[in-house]
């Protein structure tokens, strides 16, 4: 399990880093990119399924 002040400091990098690179290739954060982007980092803090007998 990650600390929650660790998942709310990298959360926080990702999206600053995607703000800092818009002015410089907005190309790539279309409306659909930026779902995707969003979908992943979701998926990367969601718990984990639980297993049976667990």
């Amino acid at each position: 399990d990650i600390p929650a002040d660790l998942l709310a400091d990298q959360l926080a990098a990702m999206g600053d880093g995607w703000m800092m690179m818009y002015p410089f290739e907005p190309q790539r954060f279309t409306p659909k990119r930026l779902q995707a982007l969003t979908d992943a980092a979701l998926t990367l803090i969601a718990p984990a399924p639980s297993t049976p007998g667990s």
